[in-house]
């Protein structure tokens, strides 16, 4: 079933506003800076009780280019899986995932990790897409769609494979 395209089209242009609306707040990335301080995905303070970092990390970008990435895509995928889910759930689906994949790979990695950005939850949302049931014989096909979007966009010098994955 696919919901209106007005509500779909208004959840993902709201995602990248409110991402770039918290990057001119918060600026890039810089180590004196307190809000990448207490709110960067730091895996030590994330399995010490701060899971709250899960969430704010999503919303600290490194540079310009970072967050309009992020915003971009994040915009696009989110409009797609509110077509196809609704706009509530959609956004739901784009928190959580982005906070489960970003304390997952707190917990299996373990040492020295400290992510920011808000790509696990757009990957997040890139996964959800490519595991909705299909009418299609070639189900397999998403799948494969997402995980060549994940080689080509996910796995860049600096980028968190893991958190992605």
């Amino acid at each position: 079933m696919l919901h209106p395209t007005a509500g779909a089209l208004a959840s993902g242009v709201a995602f990248s506003l409110a991402l770039v609306t918290m990057y001119v707040r918060t600026g890039p990335e810089s180590t004196g800076s307190p809000w990448f301080v207490r709110g960067s995905a730091n895996a030590d303070a994330i399995l010490q009780g701060e899971w709250w970092r899960t969430v704010t990390a999503l919303t600290l970008h490194a540079d310009a280019g970072h967050v309009a990435g992020n915003a971009v895509l994040g915009g696009l995928l989110l409009t797609l899986l509110a077509r196809s889910v609704g706009p509530g759930l959609a956004s739901v689906l784009m928190l959580l995932s982005g906070a489960t994949g970003t304390f997952g790979a707190a917990e299996l990695i373990r040492h020295d990790f400290v992510s920011i950005g808000a790509s696990t939850a757009v990957f997040g949302v890139l996964g959800v897409l490519a595991a909705l049931p299909r009418r299609s014989r070639r189900v397999w096909m998403p799948v494969l769609g997402g995980l060549a979007l994940l080689a080509l966009l996910g796995t860049s010098k600096r980028a968190d494979v893991a958190v992605h994955l």
